[in-house]
């Protein structure tokens, strides 16, 4: 009797063992599918990182779980206007709105890497395109900005155009500004855009300067302006 319970006992322990063995292969099966489906997801998102500001993809990248999804344009800008450095003889003598200070500053986010505020946050409207120029040698750059004014809630448009950037220094460039203290604004002559902190495919960061922009509807109005726009995820041909 007590041969058989030990026999027993024996057996029983042996098929415990046994069983286990099939549980512990299952655990390794599901944990080598496990690393294989993180790695591949990592490496897709960062490819959109060069077009920003940065130059990081992987800053870019680490956000790419939906790595699929493009970034929106998105913008970062100053500008600060003050009463015209010039005069111009088709222009005239012209006064700029800027109050008793003599300057006025406008802001939508900020021009560097990690300020800018994607198109459609906050009210924020970005279209913009960084690309190579016709010529295959220089970049062209047309980007136009909406949305409040970061202190005040103004409403701001700004836009730039700048055909043949063949150097970083500088580049001519028409400018245009609005807002409701300032009115429509446009120049007289070029404005300039440069120097660039940042110029590649996607992506541009760069100071501006007007001489004089005029208002078209009011022959009193006019204002020197300069600033910085940075904007990045934008298209990348025309």
């Amino acid at each position: 009797m007590w041969a058989a319970t030990l026999a027993l006992s024996m057996l029983l322990g042996a098929i415990g063992c046994g069983s286990a063995t099939p549980s512990s292969g299952d655990d390794d099966t599901a944990g080598t599918g496990g690393t294989g489906a993180s790695g591949g997801t990592g490496a897709s998102g960062g490819t959109s990182g060069t077009q920003g500001l940065g130059g990081s993809g992987g800053t870019g990248g680490s956000g790419g779980t939906g790595g699929s999804a493009p970034n929106p344009p998105a913008a970062g800008f100053s500008i600060t206007l003050t009463q015209p450095a010039v005069t111009d003889d088709d222009a005239g003598v012209r006064t700029c709105n800027v109050g008793a200070s003599g300057s006025l500053t406008y802001t939508i986010g900020t021009p560097a890497p990690g300020g800018t505020v994607p198109d459609g946050t906050d009210g924020v409207t970005v279209t913009c395109s960084v690309a190579l120029a016709l010529d295959g040698k220089s970049m062209a750059v047309v980007a136009a900005v909406g949305g409040p004014d970061a202190t005040t809630g103004e409403e701001l448009s700004f836009s730039v155009e700048s055909a043949m950037i063949q150097s970083r220094d500088s580049a001519p460039a028409f400018i245009t500004f609005h807002s409701d203290t300032a009115g429509q604004l446009s120049p007289v002559d070029n404005c300039t855009l440069g120097p660039f902190a940042t110029l590649k495919s996607g992506a541009m960061l760069a100071d501006f300067t007007c001489k004089l922009l005029v208002s078209p509807d009011d022959p009193t109005v006019g204002c020197t302006a300069h600033g910085t726009l940075g904007v990045e995820y934008c298209q990348t041909d025309d």
